[in-house]
């Protein structure tokens, strides 16, 4: 186990596995006119191309945010498709480009990364087919709305709609698969942190001048301090 990273070309078997355990970070070309495998607890990253390639483990397009290239693509029910987003533009968030069919299945896992811009109504295709081909299967963690649509949330409230059959290249079938951001976290405990920091540092300072002794004021200055602190501390800022 561990990772091999491919940035040149390789090619010449009809079958590449990458075994349980392993990482494939493929950046080059890899078996092209084959089939690729990626077992269960193993992952397949990069920007490269490949031929058709089977899931059971990870499949995490991009060496951060970026496009990898299959052929047939296969999703099991153990699967997990790994996707971050940040800006709306195409290489700033991952996607799968396929030339073939497309099927389906286990764990849709989306994390933000740095650009998301929060807007409701931003989209993102992290999946481009080519051809005529039609999807089949959907993911398993994702709530279904109608044949073609479903939701994800993710654990801080982020809300997407999942379209199973959308059009990115406007072509003849709608056969691509976007996320389009519904809804974001409503305010927390933190903006009442800051709405109750913000109501005691008034206190600290009254509009009336006063005229109590300087050492006074820099202890309630340094008290303020230290409150503000606590409170970047709790939301992250800190």
């Amino acid at each position: 186990a561990g990772t091999f990273i491919l940035s040149g070309s390789l090619s010449g078997s009809t079958l590449f596995s990458i075994a349980s355990g392993a990482t494939l970070r493929d950046d080059g070309y890899l078996n092209t006119s084959g089939t690729t495998t990626v077992s269960t607890s193993a992952k397949l990253m990069g920007t490269g191309t490949l031929g058709a390639v089977v899931v059971s483990g990870t499949l995490a397009p991009g060496d951060s945010a970026g496009v990898i290239t299959t052929g047939s693509l296969t999703l099991n029910s153990t699967a997990h498709l790994a996707i971050e987003l940040g800006q709306t533009v195409a290489g700033s968030y991952d996607s799968v480009n396929v030339a073939g069919s497309v099927s389906l299945g286990g764990t849709l896992d989306v994390s933000l990364i740095g650009g998301f811009a929060n807007h409701v109504g931003d989209k993102f295709y992290i999946v481009l087919n080519d051809g005529t081909d039609l999807f089949t299967g959907s993911f398993g963690n994702v709530s279904t709305v109608t044949g073609t649509t479903g939701t994800l949330t993710l654990g801080d409230g982020h809300q997407f709609l999942v379209n199973y059959a959308d059009n990115a290249d406007g072509g003849s079938v709608a056969n691509d698969v976007s996320l389009t951001l519904t809804a974001v976290p409503e305010p927390g405990t933190w903006a009442l942190l800051i709405c109750g920091g913000i109501a005691l540092a008034m206190r600290f300072f009254p509009k009336a001048k006063t005229h109590k002794p300087k050492t006074t004021q820099t202890m309630k200055h340094k008290s303020l301090i230290t409150l503000i602190a606590a409170i970047l501390a709790l939301i992250g800022f800190a």
